[in-house]
């Protein structure tokens, strides 16, 4: 699994099925602690070492655009990750995009979206089940660093349908329904 950390381009990835915290930094040579940095824990002082982890789920759990991360522990507690930005990374913009299949599926699992903004591109594919007997929420993420909007986004869905939009304002969760283009924005909240 993997989910954006920061909402810079191009996004940080986070994986999981990983034993520990302690075999998943020192197989990625300490690399965890730059991979986590951007979020802080809730409900505890630090991370617990050695705990076996079994899932990672991903979601925007507080509305403001930062994928926030849920692990569960095999036989223990779970744990919530809230992506609270810091220092020039609270500047970073994304959008959210949630998609409504009408001759596709209905989630639209299997469409693949394409945004490009200012000459980056970021392509992802809608998937379901996530992680070990769970699922990340179905919207799809997509950090714009500090541009307010994408130039555009082309879906392609399993149908074959192809829709595309033009100069898309950041900042909010997008609903798109196949053919018909977006059918709601619901904007994010401002961190307080």
């Amino acid at each position: 699994d993997w989910a954006p950390g920061d909402n810079d381009v191009p996004n940080r990835v986070v994986l999981s099925g990983v034993w520990s915290l302690d075999s998943y930094s020192q197989h990625m040579g300490g690399m965890s602690r730059a991979i986590f940095g951007g979020w802080s824990i809730s409900g505890i002082a630090s991370w617990q070492t050695g705990q076996p982890y079994s899932a990672v789920v991903n979601s925007d759990i507080n509305n403001d655009g930062r994928l926030d991360l849920l692990l569960s522990t095999n036989g223990g507690p779970v744990y919530l990750f809230r992506n609270e930005a810091q220092g020039a990374a609270t500047a970073n913009r994304s959008l959210r995009i949630k998609l409504i299949g009408t001759k596709s599926n209905r989630d639209g699992i299997g469409a693949v979206v394409k945004l490009t903004a200012g000459g980056d591109t970021q392509t992802e594919m809608l998937r379901s089940g996530s992680s070990y007997l769970s699922a990340s929420e179905l919207a799809l993420t997509f950090g714009l660093g500090q541009r307010d909007k994408a130039d555009s986004i082309e879906i392609r869905w399993p149908s074959g349908q192809f829709d595309r939009l033009s100069a898309v304002t950041a900042g909010a969760t997008l609903t798109l329904a196949e053919g018909k283009g977006i059918t709601s924005r619901h904007e994010f909240t401002k961190p307080r």
